[in-house]
């Protein structure tokens, strides 16, 4: 079965619960079905075995009280019950899938395909997204102290993941030295993480963080609370926020951003770490959980 187009919500709702079910029940040739979004559809056949990869547990916080919530909350939990194996994105998040269910977890590494780009870069880059977790409106404040300490050096570039979005990122940034990129292509994304002397990635709960590691890659600062996965994903090369006050923060990259050497030192173990997240590696992990579901094993 292949989808050669986006679905809207009511096509993905009937993809989801009614045309992958049909289609596995009519084709008993197939022995193992990998679900890859986070969530299990009813009505698998029970002959199956079922690979599910659950990033992290975040739908099934109370939080998300809506419609669209509730249904994801609802595929979250048919995965943690009917799953013969879990496939989740790093050891963090392993850990709290553990604590509700009893099937076989994998933590298997996402890869990366970011180049370290050679060039002069300037400015600071920040991801906007609906999602609560990941705190933009903290990181436009650090910004907006961190441009009255410096006359260069801090021009904001917002990636903002939803065209929705827009207004509120506008209205929060307003004064700001700052251009923005409304849902970008790849191509784009990459040229942004190209020209950025730092991701500021103010998160307060990540299972991976694949902007931290792309950012790494790239050959920019990164900088993040060591919460979630960040601390394991991100080692020893990215700057660790440990002030929950903007003012605070934009002194603590204001230092680091007139220290030079500790820059360079900063990228070189970014770029190092980087190099462990490889999509032969996740391929090699990803067949082997695959051999074992179908041989019985966990």
């Amino acid at each position: 079965m292949e989808v050669t187009r986006p679905l809207g919500r009511t096509n993905r709702l009937a993809y989801e619960n009614v045309l992958i079910p049909q289609y596995l029940r009519g084709h008993r040739e197939i022995e193992l079905v990998h679900f890859m979004e986070n969530a299990c559809p009813p009505l698998v056949p029970r002959r199956m075995r079922v690979v599910t990869t659950i990033h992290d547990t975040f739908a099934l916080s109370p939080q998300r009280r809506s419609l669209a919530g509730e249904y994801q909350r609802q595929g979250v939990v048919r995965a943690l019950t009917r799953s013969d194996h879990i496939v989740t994105v790093s050891r963090y998040s392993a850990q709290c899938i553990s604590e509700r269910t009893t099937s076989a977890i994998s933590p298997i590494y996402c890869g990366v395909s970011v180049e370290r780009v050679h060039k002069p870069r300037d400015g600071i880059l920040l991801l906007a997204a609906p999602d609560v977790r990941k705190n933009w409106q903290f990181g436009v404040a650090v910004v907006r102290e961190l441009q009255q300490m410096r006359r260069n050096g801090a021009r904001l570039t917002v990636i903002v993941s939803r065209a929705g979005l827009e207004g509120e990122v506008r209205r929060a940034t307003r004064g700001l030295d700052s251009v923005y990129l409304v849902e970008p292509d790849d191509a784009s994304y990459l040229e942004a993480l190209g020209n950025a002397r730092l991701l500021l990635f103010p998160s307060l709960n990540e299972g991976f963080g694949a902007p931290i590691v792309e950012a790494m890659a790239s050959g920019a600062l990164v900088a993040a609370f060591p919460v979630g996965a960040i601390p394991e994903v991100a080692g020893d090369g990215y700057i660790k926020l440990q002030d929950h006050d903007p003012r605070h923060v934009a002194r603590q990259l204001d230092r680091i951003l007139d220290d030079g050497e500790m820059q360079r030192t900063l990228v070189t173990k970014g770029v190092n770490r980087s190099g462990m997240f490889t999509w032969a590696g996740a391929a090699s992990a990803m067949i082997d959980v695959y051999l074992n579901t179908l041989s019985g094993g966990a």
